[in-house]
């Protein structure tokens, strides 16, 4: 009987001439098969730049990330690629055209009142609740004020929008105490 060695799918770190390493898996490929991405662009690029950052390309020549940038989009999305007009062979020029062909243009005012309009339905969870407005806020743009801007906003939505008044007055009266979104869902457990 013999055994078989499992390969860790978990990041590992290693140590080499002094320098710490970190070892990371890369993103699933943006599209493997025709149709529409399972991950949104906007999510799978964040993604893509981690393990770019943590893998160390982003250090490496232009044309070696951009082809691995292309790599890593999968077979449709490579196929996609290669049909798309590319104005230059840099690796930013190439996260511009996936990005245009993938991410509907949207009205950032349109974003923002779906965001806004979007409540707790009754059977909903918080941790639900909480994950559809973090989704519905990549698109208001409001990221550009800084990360805590848009925590900022989705706490404000939180407690506007909750479905149970009674939680709504916990967290208004804890308010001062608990300014970090993962602190207020503390109440609703």
């Amino acid at each position: 009987m013999s055994t078989t060695e499992e390969t860790p799918t978990t990041n590992t770190t290693t140590v080499a001439q002094g320098v710490m390493q970190v070892v990371a898996q890369p993103p699933p490929p943006f599209l493997q098969a025709p149709g529409e991405p399972n991950i949104p662009y906007e999510t799978w690029i964040r993604m893509y730049s981690n393990f770019e950052l943590l893998g160390g390309f982003s250090q490496l020549d232009e044309p070696i990330r951009r082809a691995h940038f292309i790599a890593c989009l999968g077979n449709e999305g490579q196929r996609v690629f290669f049909n798309l007009e590319v104005r230059d062979e840099s690796v930013d020029e190439a996260k511009r055209v996936v990005r245009a062909h993938f991410v509907a243009v949207t009205c950032e005012e349109t974003e923002r009142y779906k965001f806004k309009a979007r409540a707790q339905h009754k059977e909903e969870s918080i941790d639900d609740f909480v994950a559809e407005l973090r989704k519905l806020v990549v698109g208001c743009n409001y990221s550009r004020y800084g990360g805590e801007c848009e925590k900022d906003i989705i706490r404000d939505q939180i407690v506007e929008k909750i479905y149970d008044s009674k939680v709504r007055e916990k967290l208004l009266l804890k308010a001062n105490e608990m300014s970090r979104v993962s602190q207020r869902m503390s109440v609703f457990r």
